[in-house]
């Protein structure tokens, strides 16, 4: 009898101090909207030929309970489709989602959003601009199914829940973390169709790393974001149409004229080196500017910034800096949403 009872005793204490030490685990929201992380294929050997968003993210966290050691986690499901069909309204909602959950409840220490790596770089830069809270986001995929042999997901997603909850995350922004290391929305962009290895970070480097010791930050963003950016999802008007046009030998300007004669709003161009196009190109952009179309001038290398010049300032250009053409083009859908003039667009990109 005295045995039964103290084993009872042991038993009591031991689930208290379970809950005690959970109680103060981080509170950790997870978005799920799809991607090959929540892909299934045919079999384990299938790692290219399959389909996004199969697997319910609720599922995914059953199937990794060593983060319930790291974080009290919460689950929803955002959508669960492959990253190429989000949409800006997508967009919008997920921003608004997080905003909501972030002033509603304090408790919460970070978000993760699951996501396609084929276009996560743009919702994480998208994201990056508009959100209203300093507690860390962090966007997490796989470049292999959750079916496959050697998966990614499992340990990618685990850091990413890791580096939700750490304190020290907090005013980071918006942060893609994939293959153990963290980078920031801004500059980190993929980098390889297959490999793991998969994001890079051009010249500035990585935020920090995730280490099988834990999370180490090496640096922070210096440009704004998030809970210090002047753009708000919920103050958008109509979304302004925005493209994207490469330069190269002897590229036409038709091209250019035909989007102006669609009615878009702004072009960007991804030039060649620091920003150049071809003679039919800067004569088209010059048109296009004398009719009301906000140009933005990146570059399609890679790295490195595309200064303004004098040729720059004759066209009435706006130069990119080192952003990516495709990220170039969301600060200026977004700039132009929010009713920017063409100055504060040129500021903007100073700026962000």
């Amino acid at each position: 009898m005295k045995a039964t009872m103290k084993s009872g005793l042991i038993l009591m204490v031991s689930v208290l101090f379970a809950l005690s030490v959970q109680a103060e685990l981080p509170r950790v929201v997870v978005l799920g909207t799809g991607g090959t992380i929540q892909s299934k294929g045919d079999t384990r050997m299938t790692r290219h030929d399959y389909r996004s968003g199969r697997y319910d993210i609720a599922e995914l966290i059953d199937a990794l309970p060593e983060v319930h050691s790291i974080a009290r986690v919460e689950a929803t499901q955002f959508t669960n489709v492959g990253s190429p069909n989000l949409t800006m309204s997508d967009w919008i909602g997920l921003a608004t989602r997080i905003d909501e959950m972030a002033a509603n409840d304090p408790g919460i220490a970070g978000f993760v959003v699951t996501h396609g790596t084929n276009t996560m770089e743009e919702t994480a830069y998208f994201l990056h601009l508009v959100l209203k809270t300093d507690r860390p986001v962090v966007l997490v995929g796989a470049q292999r199914p959750a079916t496959s042999i050697s998966g990614d997901g499992p340990l990618n997603l685990y850091n990413a829940i890791l580096l939700a909850g750490r304190p020290e995350a907090r005013g980071l922004g918006v942060m893609i973390a994939m293959n153990q290391q963290i980078g920031s929305a801004r500059e980190v962009t993929k980098s390889s169709t297959y490999k793991v290895q998969a994001f890079q970070s051009g010249d500035l480097g990585q935020l920090g790393v995730i280490d099988p010791d834990g999370v180490q930050l090496f640096r922070k963003p210096t440009r704004r974001h998030t809970f210090l950016s002047e753009f708000h999802a919920g103050d958008f008007g109509d979304i302004p149409r925005v493209e994207v046009v490469d330069a190269y030998i002897e590229a036409p300007g038709d091209i250019i004229d035909y989007l102006v004669s669609e009615g878009v709003h702004g072009i960007v161009i991804a030039g060649h080196g620091g920003g150049g196009m071809s003679p039919a190109q800067t004569e088209a952009v010059t048109r296009a500017v004398e009719q009301g179309t906000v140009v933005v001038v990146a570059s399609r290398t890679g790295t490195g910034r595309v200064i303004e010049t004098s040729r720059h300032r004759e066209m009435g250009v706006i130069t990119g800096d080192n952003l990516l053409p495709h990220k170039a083009r969301i600060l200026l859908q977004v700039a132009l949403a929010s009713g920017r003039t063409k100055a504060a667009i040129h500021r903007a990109f100073e700026t962000y």
